[in-house]
C-alpha cells in the first residue's frame, strides 16, 4: 500500500508495534500495518484530520491497555470471512462456468475422476498385497524353511520327510514347526464324483498358523496315530458341496475310496497354502513310510512352515538349523553332505513375485495421475 499521505502516521506505527504482544506481531506480521493504515483511511474519509489522532488514540490505548485485543479479533474475524468468502466465491464460480460450458466442465471433471480413481484402486491393491500383514497371529514370527545345496546352485528346495522330522526335534528355536504337499484326489458319493485338491498337512500345520477352525476343530495329537487321519474341509467346499450344513462335522467321506472322517470346517477367508485347496488330512511322517527301512531323506518335496519361539530373531533361528543341517551331513553323508538349511519370511516370500509389478504398476498410475493433473492444469 502507498503510505505518502500517512508519512508520519507511519513512522508513528513502526514505534507503536512493538508494544503488540510477540505472539501476535509473529501470526499477524502483514496485516498489522495494512489493518492501521486502512483505519486511517477511514476514518479521515469520515472525520477529515481529525480522523488521525483519533486513530493514534484508539490504536496506543489498545496497545497499552489491552495488549492489542481489539486488533487481533478484528483481524481474526477478517481471516474467517475471507476464508468463507473465497471458498463462496469459487464454489459460485464453478458452478457458472459448468453452466456455460458444460461439454468442457464434464471433460475436466472426467479427467480427474479417472486419475483419481485409478490412483485409489492401486493403492488399494498394493495397500492388500505389499502393507496388510497376513492374517495370522504375530505373521511376523512365521517363516519357510527350504533345502539348500550351493554346489548344485538350488536355494530354496523342497525338505525331504527325514530332514523335516530331525529340523523339528533338534531345534532350540521354534515353538512349532509342520511340513504338507499338496495332491488331489476324487471325492466319491453314490452318483456324484469330483476331483478336489487336497493338503497332506503333519499335526501342528494349524497350529503353527494359529488358526481355528469355523466349525469343529482342527488337528489334535490323536489325529495322526495312523499313517492318515481325519481331515478338515476348506470352506468353499463344505458351501459348495454340503450347503453349509453343520452337522457335516464327524462324518465321513470318501477320497479315492479311502473313508475320511471330516472333523472340522475353515473359516471363509483361510486360504493357506492357496485359495484352491479343498481339504487338509492329517499326516504322520514316521508312520507313512513305516512300510520303509527308514524316513526318505533324498526324497526333497515337502513345504515347511515353522513358528520362532516368542523373542528369538529369524537370524538365531537360522544359526540354529544350520547347526543342525551340518550335523545331519555328518551323520547321512550319502544324503545330507552338502545340503544346508534357509530360512525365509512366510511374508516376503508370499508377495515377492508380486511385489515388483505392483510398485511398477503404482508408479504407472502415479504417473498418469501427473498427467491428468497437466492435462487439466492446460484446459483450465
Amino acid at each position: 500500500m502507498k503510505l505518502q499521505r500517512f508519512a508520519v502516521s507511519r513512522w508513528f506505527f513502526k514505534l507503536v508495534r512493538h508494544l503488540y504482544p510477540r505472539h501476535l506481531r509473529e501470526a499477524y506480521e502483514n496485516e498489522l500495518e495494512d489493518f492501521f493504515i486502512g483505519t486511517l483511511v477511514v476514518e479521515t474519509e469520515r472525520m477529515g484530520i481529525l480522523g488521525v489522532p483519533y486513530v493514534w488514540w484508539n490504536t496506543a490505548t489498545d496497545v497499552l491497555f489491552r495488549r492489542g485485543r481489539l486488533t487481533r479479533s478484528y483481524l481474526e474475524e477478517r481471516s474467517r470471512s475471507s476464508l468463507f468468502q473465497d471458498f463462496g466465491s469459487d464454489v459460485t464460480f464453478g458452478l457458472r462456468g459448468l453452466r456455460r460450458q458444460p461439454l468442457y466442465s464434464i471433460t475436466v471433471i472426467g479427467t480427474l475422476v479417472v486419475g483419481i480413481g485409478a490412483t485409489v484402486a492401486m493403492f488399494s491393491l498394493l495397500y492388500n498385497v505389499l502393507i496388510r500383514p497376513l492374517p495370522y497371529p504375530d505373521p511376523s514370527q512365521l517363516v519357510l524353511a527350504w533345502s539348500t545345496n550351493s554346489q548344485l546352485g538350488l536355494t530354496k528346495e523342497g525338505p525331504s520327510p527325514g530332514d523335516v522330522l530331525d529340523w523339528g526335534e533338534a531345534n532350540n528355536t521354534l515353538q512349532s514347526l509342520a511340513a504338507w504337499f499338496v495332491t488331489s484326489g476324487t471325492y466319491q458319493e453314490e452318483n456324484y464324483a469330483e476331483q478336489l485338491v487336497s493338503a497332506q498337512a503333519t499335526g501342528d500345520f494349524f497350529r503353527v498358523l494359529g488358526v481355528d477352525a469355523a466349525f469343529g476343530r482342527t488337528f489334535v495329537a490323536e489325529d495322526v496315530v495312523s499313517a492318515l487321519g481325519p481331515a478338515v474341509i476348506s470352506h468353499a467346499f463344505w458351501q459348495r458341496r454340503f450347503g453349509g450344513d453343520s452337522s457335516i462335522v464327524g462324518r465321513t467321506i470318501h477320497i479315492s475310496g479311502a473313508p475320511i472322517q471330516i472333523v472340522g470346517v475353515m473359516p471363509r477367508d483361510f486360504a493357506f497354502p492357496s485359495r484352491n485347496i479343498d481339504l487338509w488330512t492329517a499326516w504322520n511322517l514316521r508312520l507313512g513310510y513305516a512300510r520303509l527301512d527308514a524316513v526318505p531323506r533324498t526324497w526333497r518335496f515337502l513345504n515347511t512352515i515353522a513358528r520362532l519361539k516368542p523373542g528369538v530373531a529369524a537370524v538365531t533361528a537360522q544359526a540354529d538349523l544350520t547347526q543342525i543341517a551340518t550335523n545331519l551331513g555328518a551323520a547321512y553323508p550319502e544324503s545330507n553332505r552338502g545340503w544346508g538349511v534357509r530360512l525365509t519370511s512366510l511374508f516376503d516370500d508370499t508377495v515377492q513375485d508380486a511385489r515388483a509389478g505392483l510398485l511398477l504398476g503404482f508408479a504407472a498410475v502415479g504417473f498418469l495421475l501427473l498427467l491428468t493433473c497437466v492435462n487439466v492444469a492446460n484446459m483450465l
